[in-house]
């Protein structure tokens, strides 16, 4: 994942930003290991969690969404476009 925010069709119109790892406890070494295959994501404008697979997250240009309220297509942040 190399963008720093991302669509989901779970979240439609509104863009992601990634926060990292999921992060499993593993019982038989007694470690923390990385979720292989989700990852924590935050609404733009908000900051409450949600895990999603990370396959499922298509790279957004930083021009496709308001920075202000996370709408993809919205404009009213004042950025040129």
């Amino acid at each position: 994942m190399t963008a720093s925010v991302y669509a989901h069709e779970d979240f439609a119109g509104v863009a992601l930003r990634l926060r990292g790892p999921v992060e499993l406890y593993d019982l038989e070494t007694d470690e923390t290991v990385d979720d292989a295959d989700r990852v924590r994501v935050v609404m733009v404008g908000d900051d409450r969690e949600h895990v999603v697979f990370h396959e499922d997250l298509r790279p957004l240009d930083e021009a496709d969404y308001c920075a202000e309220c996370g709408q993809i297509g919205c404009t009213h942040d004042g950025r040129d476009r």
